[in-house]
């Protein structure tokens, strides 16, 4: 998405058809008609199985006998029949190569060769992923039979593959990690000949400077029977001895290590003179093994021993699904032993500063090119803390907190508060010069409590009220009154406001920032450096382009924000993507910039980019390529016989990994919607069924138990709960089919289904089975907590009524104008809708609530 050289607008898909030297009437049968927009094309991509990351599901074994009757009847030349009985089976089974291939022969024998070449090309993709060289070199053969134009079509992409991998290495090189990225990304998806690899493999090195840390995507796919065996595995600053997957241990060493630079900086003012031996990082396979070892009271989640210099925690895949609880604990736990170590002068923290100071690093984040981000407001601590801060009650009060001189930590209801104090401390800026005006008394009251130690109350009034208070408070009362205000009224909004007025608080602030740094770059003097209010701008307008706008939604005027901002921090490689996305923007008509403001930019593009051939090379090379597989296209349009399905693929896959915006993806569109007038109707099925490491969940306690394996999903849950295969993505029309199995007793409240739409935000809906031949469409979203509500959006008496321990085949179509088709069993059609303000989906999955819901052979089947 950062390389753009189309020129300002663009014909029509017939238009760019003409262009490529197609002649429409080639495809009888098939009406033109107007094309989609560019966005709902690579959403129709997702139809090809393009999404990086799903390209190869393991085969289900076949019903006994589908092979051997399909040969038989091809053996005797009955090619009807085994089409039949192919297409059949092929609808409800994913990753079956061998009856692609044998229905691509079908197909051949009765003369379809462009749907044939459709199959014979799957069964050969399917057999490269399973390593099987035999049946991938039949299978080419007989693809080579059905299109005359496969040779060149594969030598394509070996260019493609080759060109462009070069292109992103030299990009690579000279720090346009971004482009490059973007190149890879676009070129996975058809990545082919012995440059696939290298790709992949570069692709995954660039994508770790721009990703969060996942470490559930760095787990095994099966964890088997019993517990992962102990490792042990020493890294820079710490000794990892945990029942985790080898790779998965040196992921979150590293982590570890990242984090543990923030550590010194606020414990240690910066210097790591004096820790000592490393500490020990302890993971038990689970929270009952680590709990063996617990002598205190309530069971944690996790703690810091001292004595043993030992953070101990658990796989929290086994209780949440995933590990982002283990990370968090790990963050907060581990910043405990910096605490330990300035208490060995003689004095002692008080609960709300060491508790509230592990908190504060509940909200950083370590990203996987090894940079940790500075800490941002623990969220399910503030929303815990404005609760209580609103509600009164028997809440505790500052005084109370700071005031604490109980043995080891507090009780729960404090950490929220503990963690304001220590954030207000670290993140309050003097409404003038813009400083963080506390951080210097948070490190005075940390090295005379922990050196000397004494009353807590008392040296916080020393150090923190008086003629020395940045806000002047004379009583902690005075403190708590702006402290409150500050968290409700500044912190609060910035985080859980809507939308709208989020965005709008941002974007003042980064106003503010931007007039404080011109006024610091005229001054020398100023108290907070002109480099170091740029960040604070750039940090808010990354926040609302990316957590509140989004890639759907671009602001203009805030991405031309960010350049400026960039340019000014001299980092001209990140600054130059942004002015060509403006470019971008101007082609695909998103904004009508007047000539010279379009001269302006491409001017400042090139003056970024003026010395960088890398660039250069990479957009001559595309354009190269392009040319090609426009040539190649219109020779489809030109053969003898016409492969509208074979030219679709071709301009859908090609075009997008060389984003054709002229010709090639907009001739897609086209013949995708030609397609599916004239009747044809083809798509990409996949299985459900994945390791464990795939899937998500909004709740957060676990089911009774869930198991993805051997063809078929299976969950028991007496709470509700839900589950999502993260490795597959929806297209923009899609069909969700298993047989259902409901299994235990029925109750008026029980409900098996299947996730029919679910967003990564966790907006989810469920269409399910009840009780009484009832089924019925629930809407599940996260509340600001850990909670997710059930909105009961509609009710249906199936006709004619299946028995309660029926088992049934479920198919539910989701249409790309929010319709669902839903069909139980022999039950007439159920017709509903996606509600309106529901997000575009990407994800299915599993439901069920007072029961088991086992679904056999679940495909996803995207159009």
């Amino acid at each position: 998405d950062h390389i753009s050289s189309a020129p300002r607008g663009r014909a029509g898909a017939s238009g760019a058809l003409a262009v490529a030297g197609v002649n429409l009437t080639l495809w009888k049968r098939i009406p033109a008609v107007t094309a989609a927009s560019l966005d709902t094309m690579r959403s129709l991509i997702l139809g090809l199985g393009l999404a990086l990351g799903s390209l190869h599901t393991p085969p289900a074994p076949p019903p006994v006998g589908v092979h051997e009757r399909a040969q038989e009847l091809l053996d005797t030349k009955d090619w009807e029949a085994a089409r039949d009985l192919l297409r059949k089976h092929l609808s409800s089974t994913a990753g079956d190569g061998r009856a692609h291939a044998l229905l691509g022969k079908a197909l051949l024998g009765l003369g379809e060769m462009d749907q044939a070449a459709h199959h014979l090309a799957t069964a050969r993709d399917q057999f490269s992923a399973d390593g099987d060289d035999r049946a991938y070199k039949n299978a080419n053969r007989d693809l080579r039979r059905a299109d005359p134009l496969e040779g060149r079509r594969a030598r394509l992409q070996q260019d493609i593959t080759k060109k462009m991998l070069d292109a992103a290495e030299k990009l690579h090189e000279h720090g346009h990690g971004e482009r490059a990225l973007a190149i890879l990304e676009r070129t996975a998806p058809i990545a082919a000949g012995k440059d696939a690899d290298d790709l992949l493999l570069l692709l995954e090195e660039v994508r770790k400077s721009f990703e969060e840390v996942d470490l559930d995507e760095a787990g095994a796919e099966e964890q088997g029977s019993g517990a992962w065996p102990l490792v042990t595995h020493e890294s820079e600053h710490y000794v990892l001895e945990a029942n985790l997957e080898p790779e998965l241990v040196e992921l979150v060493a590293e982590t570890m290590d990242d984090i543990h630079g923030y550590y010194v900086l606020l414990y240690l003012d910066g210097d790591e003179g004096g820790i000592g031996s490393k500490a020990t990082i302890r993971i038990h396979p689970d929270k009952k093994s680590m709990l063996g070892n617990w002598g205190g009271g309530s069971a944690p989640e996790g703690w810091w021993s001292p004595g043993e210099n030992q953070v101990t925690c658990y796989d929290t895949r086994t209780s949440t699904g995933t590990l982002d609880w283990m990370l968090e604990t790990l963050f907060h736990e581990a910043s405990h032993q910096f605490m330990t170590l300035l208490e060995r002068r003689g004095g002692a923290a008080p609960a709300w500063l060491n508790e509230g100071t592990s908190c504060f690093f509940e909200g950083a984040k370590a990203m996987a090119d090894r940079r940790v981000l500075w800490p941002d407001a623990a969220t399910g601590r503030l929303a815990n803390l404005v609760n209580m801060l609103r509600g009164g009650g028997n809440d505790p009060s500052l005084k109370k907190v700071i005031g604490y001189s109980g043995r080891g930590s507090y009780d729960g209801s404090y950490y929220p508060w503990g963690w304001g104090i220590v954030y207000f401390l670290q993140q309050y800026e003097d409404p003038q010069s813009l400083e963080y005006v506390y951080r210097p008394f948070y490190a005075r009251y940390r090295e005379q409590i922990t050196s000397r130690g004494g009353d807590s109350m008392e040296l916080f009034e020393e150090v923190f009220l008086g003629e020395d208070s940045p806000l002047g408070h004379e009583t902690l009362a005075d403190f708590d009154r702006d402290w409150r205000a500050w968290i409700l009224d500044h912190v609060s909004p910035l985080h859980r406001a809507p939308e709208p007025e989020r965005r709008a608080l941002r974007l003042a602030l980064v106003e503010r920032y931007r007039a404080a740094a011109e006024a610091a770059a005229e001054d020398k003097k100023a108290q907070v450096p002109e480099q170091e209010l740029w960040n604070r701008a750039l940090g808010h307008v990354e926040y609302v382009r990316t957590e509140i706008d989004g890639e759907e939604s671009p602001d203009v005027e805030l991405i031309a924000l960010q350049a400026d901002i960039l340019e000014r921090q001299e980092r001209k490689a990140a600054a130059a993507p942004l002015i060509e996305q403006l470019l971008k923007l101007a082609d695909e008509g998103a904004w009508d910039p007047s000539d010279e403001e379009v001269a302006a930019l491409e001017q400042r593009l090139k003056e970024l980019d003026r010395r960088n051939y890398a660039l250069r090379r990479a957009e001559s090379t595309r354009k190269g390529l392009v040319r090609t597989a426009r040539k190649l296209f219109k020779n489809y349009g030109e053969g003898d016989e016409p492969m509208p399905m074979r030219s679709y693929a071709l301009a859908a896959r090609v075009g997008a990994a060389l984003e054709d915006l002229e010709v090639l993806l907009p001739a897609a569109t086209d013949l995708r919607q030609s397609l599916r007038a004239s009747g044809v109707s083809f798509g990409e099925v996949r299985s459900l069924v994945a390791g464990t490491k795939h899937w998500r969940s909004i709740f957060s306690s676990g089911p009774d138990s869930f198991s993805s394996r051997d063809g078929r999903l299976e969950m028991s849950s007496v709470r509700p709960h839900a589950r999502i295969n993260t490795s597959l993505q929806v297209a923009e029309e899609y069909e969700l089919r298993a047989t259902l199995e409901r299994r235990g007793e029925l109750y008026r409240s029980t409900c098996h289904g299947l996730v029919i739409a679910a967003t990564a935000e966790g907006e989810w809906l469920v269409f399910g089975l009840l009780k009484g031949g009832k089924a019925g469409l629930r809407r599940l979203s996260p509340t600001s907590g850990d909670g997710v509500t059930t909105n009961n959006l509609q009710n249906f008496y199936l006709e004619p009524r299946p028995e309660d321990d029926e088992d049934l085949e479920v198919r539910v179509r989701v249409l790309a104008d929010g319709r669902i088709e839903a069909r139980v069993g022999t039950c007439e059609p159920i017709e509903a809708r996606i509600p309106d303000d529901f997000p575009r989906p990407k994800y299915v999955g599993i439901y069920s609530k007072d029961g088991t819901t086992r679904l056999v052979d679940p495909v996803l089947e995207n159009y």
